[in-house]
């Protein structure tokens, strides 16, 4: 019995080392055919001793040969934790920095790009300054009347395609909102999908490695959208919570929807869909976009301007135009009210309703009927030219604009304006290339020790070959002398 139990052992131990390099050649060849494949782990074969005890009772074993325990996913969870951390700050990062440029972009748009003309928003309201002091040289000129009326229509243009544009970008921040909502609950079915097939699978002993890696890229992908944490079930599933509500709880995915307008009676809000509350979110594209598309910061009324609130970027700029345009329109309303003809007359007047604000602010169509309607003095006497000349040095009126509450002339406080968006966009810039760098150091870690090296998978390769090829001719030599035995014993 001995002998027979030493033959089937030898037969055993070959087999078993067949299957297990067979098996583990198997894993390399998987790692090779997924060197280029994005979010894929690199798996290794773990083996396992196999034995028997003997039957002399001394409490020694027998070796019966080798087996594949699991396949080992080699990832680092705590890097997976610190590349989701940033990669939240960084998609944050990332649409601050682009909405900063877009914005940068469309005032540069009013900058001429030679030295030939300058069609800038200074420009423009410092040309039309100019033709009232042009104005006020011959009081009675329909030419220059006519040019007073052309400036004023050319400054209230640029202000008000800036203003159409900017309205343009906040829908889009919005937009963006709804996109990533939606992009949010795909990824979350995706994962709530994946926890229920790894689960079922791994409860039959059938490896998940693979469904695994496509679970922490879509997760992944969700970290740049909103702030995440994770935790892992012991079946295998993984539950995400946004700040504490779970996102996804084991094969069960919770909705978020946008709800608003996107108005400043009616903005828009992110909650979830089956409790009815807003989401808290802290970081991430959408909380960038969902702040930029929120317009309740914007206030037509105040002429103080300030860069230093909580407001976004996108209100902040808005506001700046505005008391910029709004400042001026309303001084050059304050002295042409003096003249005799248009006592208690506006130059400029509003679009709609009664408040002048950016995008809403027109010249009395009275003088746009008749340009030479336009007076230039109190009393109509020939050659006077006090109003003409009064506002024609509004932009050396020092105290006429404020910004954070310093009084400035209009140069200055457009120049203001330009210096905060130019450092605002540096900032952004600057903020998302810092967190770029720190999202590409971490993922540069995880890719040292997750991804597939072809040097060592073709080193593995021809080890297993080799352990393979070895037990086959374990194998070879069993069978050659289970034939001896046989044909010893007249077989």
């Amino acid at each position: 019995m001995s002998t027979v139990r030493t033959i089937w052992s030898g037969y055993s131990v070959s087999y078993s080392g067949m299957s297990t390099s067979q098996r583990s050649l198997g894993v390399t060849s998987s790692n090779i055919s997924n060197t280029s494949t994005e979010g894929y782990t690199r798996k290794r074969a773990v083996g396992q001793d196999l034995y028997v005890g003997n039957s002399s009772g001394d409490g020694s074993s027998t070796g019966i040969g080798s087996t594949v325990q699991s396949i080992l996913r080699i990832r680092n969870q705590f890097l997976d934790l610190q590349y989701r951390e940033q990669n939240t700050e960084t998609g944050y990062a990332q649409a601050q920095s682009g909405l900063l440029a877009s914005l940068q972009e469309v005032v540069n748009e009013f900058n001429s790009t030679d030295t030939t003309t300058n069609n800038g928003l200074q420009q423009t309201m410092t040309d039309f300054l100019n033709s009232w002091t042009e104005l006020a040289k011959d009081p009675s000129s329909a030419s220059a009347k006519s040019s007073v009326l052309e400036t004023a229509d050319a400054m209230l243009g640029a202000f008000n395609e800036i203003s159409t544009t900017l309205l343009d970008l906040r829908d889009s921040m919005a937009n963006n909102v709804r996109d990533g909502v939606d992009d949010v609950n795909t990824l979350a079915g995706q994962i709530a999908t994946l926890n229920q097939q790894i689960m079922e699978m791994e409860t039959r002993n059938v490896e998940a490695s693979d469904l695994r890696d496509a679970r922490d890229l879509l997760i992944d992908q969700v970290s740049a959208l909103t702030n995440i944490t994770t935790s892992t079930q012991d079946n295998g599933m993984v539950n995400v919570y946004v700040n504490g509500v779970s996102l996804v709880n084991g094969n069960k995915a919770r909705e978020m929807e946008v709800t608003g307008y996107g108005t400043a009676t009616n903005p828009l809000k992110v909650q979830w869909k089956d409790l009815g509350i807003e989401v808290s979110l802290s970081g991430g594209s959408l909380k960038s976009y969902l702040e930029e598309a929120d317009p309740t910061g914007v206030d037509p009324t105040v002429t103080s301007w300030s860069t230093t609130g909580s407001s976004s970027a996108l209100t902040t700029l808005t506001n700046g135009l505005n008391d910029l345009l709004v400042n001026l329109v309303n001084a050059v309303n304050t002295e042409y009210q003096k003249t005799s003809n248009n006592a208690g007359t506006n130059f400029f007047e509003p679009i709609t309703g009664s408040t002048l604000s950016l995008g809403n602010i027109k010249v009395n169509d009275s003088l746009e009927a008749d340009y030479t309607a336009i007076q230039a003095n109190k009393d109509a006497s020939a050659g006077n030219n006090d109003v003409a000349s009064a506002i024609g040095v509004l932009a050396s009126k020092s105290s006429l604009f404020t910004c954070d509450g310093i009084s400035m002339s209009m140069d200055t406080f457009y120049s203001s304006l330009i210096s905060w968006l130019g450092t605002a966009g540096d900032t952004a810039t600057a903020n998302y290339s810092t967190q770029s760098g720190l999202l590409t150091q971490i993922q540069t870690q995880r890719s040292g020790l997750s991804s597939v090296s072809l040097d060592d998978e073709m080193t593995n390769m021809i080890m297993y070959q080799h352990a393979y090829s070895a037990s086959a001719r374990v194998m070879n030599v069993v069978d050659t002398l289970v034939a001896g035995l046989i044909s010893d014993l007249g077989g």
